[in-house]
């Protein structure tokens, strides 16, 4: 059994890539690497950073480096992800080695180029094991019936959430709402310095609240990317490039993509 899930990344437009997330048990990786459809460029294996850290502390059985672990696979930024990971190395050569036999690009989001969406785990297939709980033991008849009874109760409880949203005239379903909202007051605290109006690039200025911990980052909006990250991970516009977007007068919420709209949030959960 294949204890992953696949996702569709709609980043820009119509794109019917796949990436395929599960743990690292040798039979799935065998088997994907038969199937041209979870081949780069059409598609992509990743592994969840659950199995990934699970794996982790049983071979090394230290709480502090699988926390280290964890910090490190969940970074969206490159330059944090090698101070992590440094200081994994520095407190046990061992370990740095073992994740350097994994290729960053399957287990950390700093390096997944934005197939991952921001999905770390198995989580979201695992879930309906929660929907189907305690269904296991009984008759098949009964698994059945309870089974369409919780899924119909599933898609209803989603209409509902979605019948609020549309009150609340929300672009985007809560996830992506919220998130553009926290990102839009961020966005503020952020200087535009030097810019190309023709490539639509920048370079901001991130000013902490304290004055302290400046950093620079580079927007592209053409091309849909942050050199913090953030943006490439999730396809929301990140901070630097909610900013970017005021300075050029361009409306960031054009850069959300369209699988986060309230539209598509309704079409999956409207039923046959």
């Amino acid at each position: 059994m294949v204890h992953g899930h696949a996702c569709q990344n709609l980043m820009i437009g119509d794109d019917d890539r796949i990436c395929l997330i599960s743990d690292r048990h040798s039979g799935i990786i065998s088997a994907i690497n038969f199937v041209p459809a979870f081949q780069f460029p059409r598609g992509v294996h990743r592994f969840c950073l659950r199995h990934i850290c699970s794996n982790f502390n049983k071979k090394f059985n230290n709480i502090q480096l699988k926390d280290l672990c964890w910090r490190a696979g969940a970074e969206q930024n490159v330059r944090k992800f090698d101070r992590i990971l440094e200081e994994i190395r520095g407190l046990n050569e061992e370990t740095f080695n073992w994740l350097q036999r994994i290729d960053k690009a399957q287990w950390t989001l700093s390096h997944d180029g934005g197939w991952r969406t921001g999905i770390l785990t198995t989580n979201m297939s695992e879930c309906i094991n929660g929907v189907l709980k305690g269904s296991r033991r009984l008759p098949i008849m009964a698994i059945a019936q309870m089974t369409l009874s919780r899924t119909v109760q599933y898609f209803l409880e989603r209409q509902t959430r979605c019948h609020r949203m549309m009150n609340n005239n929300q672009q985007w379903a809560d996830y992506a709402f919220k998130l553009f909202e926290s990102r839009q007051g961020e966005a503020v605290h952020h200087i535009v310095q030097k810019f190309d109006y023709n490539q639509q690039s920048a370079s901001v200025l991130t000013i902490g609240l304290t004055g302290q911990g400046s950093r620079t980052y580079v927007v592209k909006l053409k091309h849909y990317q942050c050199s913090c990250g953030k943006w490439g991970n999730h396809g929301i516009p990140c901070s630097h490039a909610i900013q970017t977007c005021r300075h050029f007068g361009v409306n960031a919420s054009n850069f959300v993509p369209p699988y986060y709209s309230i539209q598509a949030y309704k079409k999956t959960y409207e039923g046959v």
